[in-house]
């Protein structure tokens, strides 16, 4: 089959993005910008692997290095030793969509354009599900977090909640809710929580709830990190919002975290001071 240059740009480009995008999303570590980034230099790659003067970068040892290179940039990867995870999390999506995409291809029209073009977002919507069942198999447990930010650092536990669906509206990250008490720390000198719930400052968010036997409008803040733990380490949580909850939250934990927390795996030996 003779595919134009145009149709095959848009094609690798979009299925770059629904692959990376999609993979990203699963675990929390989605920035559209670095994975519009990385798919753009994949497709950039695989076009010139189609000229002569350009064939050589189709050897296996640059196609590994460029891989890797992907990988980095379209997921977060603060340590080096997260990045064989990742790439085989790209891997197998990757191999997942290309088996879709070819079964899509036969039932739309096997090899024309039009036939590509409704492949890729059927492939793209068979790996949202995919990785949708598994994240719905989290259950409940507890975890630590550890928050920083420029006034102090705070510590407390956390039930992952797959309850906890409340999200920041203007980015829709995820929001962990925690005790306003347990995070004094965190805020500057003399902070009121409902002066700032009346007049925002800087930063922070409003976000209505109706959760813990109540509801309402919930503060939201964005600590400079935070890092969870499972008790064998330390490992960087993914992008997500603090909501600040004036009560107690019932149990012995001081936070309720979204169900993206759980789809970190744990960390061994990393230190926080």
């Amino acid at each position: 089959m003779r595919v134009s240059l145009e149709l095959f740009l848009i094609n690798n480009f979009l299925m770059n993005v629904i692959v990376m995008g999609v993979c990203a999303r699963s675990v929390g570590q989605i920035h559209w910008g670095k994975v519009c980034f990385a798919a753009g230099f994949g497709t950039l790659y695989a076009a010139a692997m189609q000229f002569s003067p350009y064939r050589a970068l189709a050897a296996l040892p640059i196609r590994m290095l460029v891989f890797f290179l992907l990988t980095v940039i379209a997921f977060r990867a603060d340590r080096l030793r997260e990045v064989p995870a990742s790439m085989a999390r790209f891997a197998a999506c990757t191999l997942f969509v290309g088996g879709v995409m070819y079964t899509a291809r036969q039932w739309t029209g096997g090899q024309s354009w039009m036939g590509l073009l409704i492949a890729a977002p059927v492939a793209g919507i068979a790996l949202l599900l995919a990785t949708g069942e598994r994240n719905r198999r989290i259950d409940q447990w507890e975890v630590r977090l550890m928050m920083r930010s420029d006034y102090g650092v705070a510590r407390l536990s956390a039930l992952i909640d797959t309850g906890n669906r409340l999200r920041e509206p203007v980015s829709g990250l995820p929001v962990v809710i925690v005790e306003h008490r347990c995070v004094k720390r965190l805020l500057p000198a003399g902070f009121s929580l409902e002066g700032a719930v009346q007049n925002l400052p800087p930063g922070f968010r409003v976000a209505s709830y109706g959760a813990l036997g109540g509801g309402g409008k919930l503060l939201l803040m964005r600590p400079r990190e935070i890092f969870l733990s499972y008790g064998e380490g330390w490992v960087r949580a993914p992008d997500i919002w603090v909501g600040l909850y004036p009560g107690k939250i019932p149990g012995q934990v001081q936070a309720l975290a979204p169900p993206i927390i759980g789809r970190v795996q744990p960390a061994h030996g990393l230190r926080i001071g």
